[in-house]
């Protein structure tokens, strides 16, 4: 893994682009038997996680040494049909401890075109030494 130096923090990926749809919220319930609601489940934004792999990627990582420590979600307000959100994702900090980079990440939610903030996402994630 090539590390970067905090003077190049916070690295950013790419925004992602999802648009939600009742069809996509329908599909979700039925998987979970979750009833219907006109709301996307708040675990919908596992797919904005993209901008994690990409930042993980640009750094070389060996997938075969990337453990997943935490993760926490903060809910600012729901996700509804139908509407266009964008996902941010940032590697914040990178540090060196017990033969590991420990990697952490937000990753904020947004509506578009609003850019009112729906979710924040942290991430940590380790990656073992070579």
């Amino acid at each position: 893994m090539i590390a970067p130096e905090k003077s190049q923090l916070p690295l950013k990926a790419h925004p992602q682009f999802i648009e939600v749809n009742d069809e996509q919220i329908q599909k979700f319930h039925k998987a979970f038997r979750d009833g219907k609601s006109k709301q996307m489940p708040a675990t919908f934004t596992a797919m904005a996680m993209k901008g994690i792999f990409e930042i993980v990627d640009s750094l070389q990582t060996d997938w075969r040494k990337l453990l997943h420590a935490t993760q926490s979600f903060t809910y600012h307000s729901a996700i509804t049909s139908p509407s266009k959100i964008r996902a941010e994702a940032k590697l914040m900090d990178c540090k060196w401890r017990a033969g590991m980079y420990w990697l952490s990440f937000v990753i904020e939610v947004y509506e578009e075109p609003s850019q009112k903030l729906l979710i924040t996402s942290k991430s940590l994630l380790m990656v073992k030494a070579e």
